[in-house]
């Protein structure tokens, strides 16, 4: 095995043993570290809270990117075929798609913890600040 390959597995393993200790306690809501804002988080408690209900989607992205990756390394000496990279693609729109979806209106509820679901979105938060300074 190549040094690159040991990378992707070494990180890639450990990416996954991360999201398999964090995702559960963060579902159930016993792992209390996104309850509140970092001292260093740059934009304000609305924009904590929505990166918090879209934790989900946002590990879903960095698995999938880092299977491309790994793909990409240990099948260096062969082009991927085209439906890889395809169907990574539409996974990675969807994915996307899903992560504004739940930032803006915290929608659809299945992707976001139990525990955050009852909270508007970005854009309605935004909105009604709006309204209530006229």
């Amino acid at each position: 095995m190549k040094l690159p390959e040991i990378y992707v597995l070494v990180v890639g393993g450990a990416g996954v043993v991360a999201l398999a200790y964090y995702l559960p306690g963060i579902w159930r809501h016993t792992n209390r570290r996104l309850d509140g804002q970092p001292d260093l988080w740059p934009y304000g408690e609305l924009g904590w809270r929505s990166f918090a209900r879209c934790i989900i989607p946002i590990y879903g992205l960095w698995v999938l990117g880092y299977a491309l990756v790994g793909l990409i390394v240990l099948t260096a000496h062969a082009p991927l075929p085209a439906w890889v990279a395809q169907s990574t693609a539409a996974c990675a729109v969807v994915l996307l798609l899903l992560t504004v979806s739940v930032f803006l209106f915290n929608w659809p509820k299945i992707i976001v913890p139990p525990s955050m679901r009852d909270g508007p979105g970005v854009l309605v938060q935004l909105l009604t600040r709006r309204r209530n300074r006229q």
